[in-house]
């Protein structure tokens, strides 16, 4: 694991001093070992935490024996052991232990074609001297991050927006779209950044730069949901444990100890029970427990039966934790755009403690895009229903409702029900949209500056849906694996490990796993209203079932509360006119009225303050003065 940056450019040669910060604004996602490469118009740098063969031989940029291809690279590849033995077999030799080797060559030999063959999660340049080439790839899930901004006359990249923001040239415009979807949804969507002139590689896709231009290709294409499939329900189940088990087995592979996050809920816990299928005898489990204004969220309990059942070498700490001081020291300082999904505070928290016991840690994350974890699927579903009832019911529906009380906690029954019936009438894709928004029916775009809201596209920065193949809740599951799995989940887990150089490996975001999830029915993920039900009911015999069938309660913090107590200060302070007649993004009267609306006992309001709050922070401390 690793943290990678680079230029290329069109103008000439590359300066040192240039690379050799950018290198090390990241030097906290490799504090072993660094070092950047210069040649004519291309310069790359790596900083290395080691995982694999943690002898000098692992060093990068690392060159081919001939000296005519480099490469930096940042993550894992699991199957680096069987790729070096086919390698090998068509004459390639090696000089380390180490992955980074064998990705290298396995691009020599196959060009492209070789991320095809890698099992992992990555980040890769790869510069090939004979053809002036740049290639960049990322791996099929977008487990680790790759920005790319076109600063001048180079194309400058990196794992974090910090080292690309040092580039004189880098471009500062945002992106009013993706400012619009983060109001409403609390991140920014991939491919996109906060900014304008700066993406994401997407999932699964590579990139050439060289002479001939710009070229891309996406490399990572599962089937399609495929017709239910011919096994039984008892097969399938059989085959789950089987995929499971190997994966874990799998994302084991490492020269320095392994633990595992345990949330006491079913993803992690099914990850701890797969650890010890594959043999391993002293698993390291690791648990956050809360008090103060988190105590309702603490589910150590849960936790505990896990480390009890599988005889786990188990380690919580306990924190009551300041917000003020979490905000500002782990959200906003260490989130190079604006987040606002606070569950990367607690993730921030548990990777700092882990890591000083272990250097890698599994995670759950993934299970739900995968087997259909959220109530918005179920949602989905009926709606795709609700096109059979007469549209008299849905208005008389839909006026009950809008009389009812409005609730900050998005779970609240009233809340769901309003998101669903008003959203009952419009495509597919805008009633998903719908239903993931966290300001209900507010056009967040009323409350952006008139000259950044006219830029806003108008078309959804989510893909297609339709519902007429009969293969809606796989649509949903590929839509989430797109959007929100890269843009939420994996974004605050890399940032909150990495930042303490700890890797996070996800078992469920693996492309055999993929592979077999997609060929599982629908009726198999959700039954008689059960989510994940395959999960929950093909593993109830290896983990307990007090927890595999206890109702998921997910993160959610009282973020109402802490606007009205901790946060009030900071809140009246950013949202005060002067400060917000200093900025640029946000319509004063617009969000005053909102204050003071959400003041006044409109609490539906809170989620939204929250991402103008984490907006405004980002902006004065983060891209004001960078």
């Amino acid at each position: 694991m690793c943290g990678i940056t680079g230029i290329y450019s069109t103008r000439g040669a590359v300066s040192p001093g240039l690379i050799s910060a950018m290198t090390d604004a990241i030097i906290h996602r490799g504090p072993d070992d660094g070092g950047f490469f210069c040649d004519g118009p291309i310069a790359i740098g790596n900083r290395r935490l080691a995982i694999i063969d943690l002898s000098p031989g692992g060093h990068q940029p690392m060159a081919f024996t001939e000296g005519d291809m480099w490469m930096v690279y940042n993550g894992e590849v699991y199957n680096f052991i069987e790729l070096r033995a086919e390698l090998r077999a068509k004459g390639y030799q090696f000089n380390t232990q180490s992955d980074t080797e064998v990705v290298l060559k396995a691009f020599h030999a196959w060009g492209t074609d070789a991320f095809t063959r890698l099992r992992g999660m990555y980040a890769v340049a790869i510069w090939d001297k004979r053809t002036q080439t740049l290639t960049l790839a990322r791996d099929p899930f977008g487990i680790k991050p790759l920005y790319i901004a076109q600063c001048g006359d180079d194309i400058v990249f990196g794992s974090e927006l910090k080292s690309l923001r040092l580039h004189p040239e880098f471009p500062k415009e945002l992106n009013a779209s993706a400012l619009s979807f983060y109001l409403s949804h609390m991140y920014v969507p991939e491919p996109h950044s906060i900014y304008a002139k700066v993406e994401r590689l997407p999932q699964g896709h590579w990139m050439k730069l060289g002479p001939n231009g710009r070229t891309t290709g996406k490399f990572y294409n599962p089937e399609p949901p495929a017709a239910a499939s011919k096994r039984s329900y008892g097969e399938t189940v059989e085959e789950l444990v089987h995929v499971m088990e190997e994966s874990v087995k799998a994302h084991l592979v490492a020269d320095v100890p392994v633990g595992v996050f345990l949330s006491g809920g079913v993803d992690s816990s099914i990850v701890v029970a797969m650890m010890r299928r594959a043999g391993v005898d002293n698993i390291k489990t690791f648990t956050i427990g809360f008090e103060g204004a988190f105590a309702s969220y603490d589910e150590r309990q849960y936790a505990n039966i896990i480390a009890k059942h599988f005889q786990t070498d188990h380690q919580e700490i306990v924190v009551q934790p300041s917000i003020v001081s979490l905000l500002e020291d782990r959200l906003i300082q260490k989130f190079d755009e604006p987040f606002a999904n606070p569950a990367a505070l607690i993730a921030d928290v548990l990777s700092e403690f882990t890591r000083s016991k272990v250097t890698v840690a599994l995670s759950g994350v993934g299970a739900d895009e995968f087997f259909a974890g959220y109530p918005r699927y179920q949602g989905m579903l009926i709606m795709d229903q609700f096109r059979r009832v007469p549209g008299w019911m849905i208005e008389a529906a839909q006026k009950a409702l809008s009389a009812m009380p409005k609730s900050p906690d998005r779970r609240n029954w009233i809340e769901r029900a309003r998101r669903l019936f008003n959203a009952t009438n419009v495509p597919a894709s805008s009633r998903y949209e719908a239903l993931t928004r966290f300001t209900g029916d507010l056009q967040v775009n009323s409350l952006m500056n008139p000259d950044i809201a006219q830029r806003v596209d108008g078309t959804s920065v989510l893909p297609g849906i339709t519902t007429s193949d009969g293969h809606l809740l796989e649509q949903l599951l590929q839509l989430d694996r797109e959007t929100y799995l890269p843009g939420d989940l994996l974004t605050y887990t890399d940032r909150a490990s990495m930042t303490h150089s700890l890797e996070v490996r996800t078992p469920f975001c693996d492309i055999v796993v993929d592979k077999f999830a997609r060929t599982v029915p629908a009726n198999y993920k959700i039954r008689r209203n059960e989510l994940k039900f395959i999960l929950k009911d093909g593993f109830k015999t290896i983990v307990p079932p007090e927890v595999m069938f206890r109702p998921k309660k997910g993160f959610s913090v009282p973020i109402g509360e802490w606007l009205l107590g901790p946060l009030k200060p900071m809140l009246h302070d950013l949202l005060s006119i002067e400060n917000l007649n200093k900025q640029y993004y946000i319509e004063p009267k617009r969000a005053r009225e909102i204050l003071t609306a959400f003041e006044a006992g409109e609490h539906q309001y809170a989620f939204l303050l929250w991402a103008i709050l984490i907006f405004l922070l980002w902006d004065s401390r983060i891209n004001s003065i960078s």
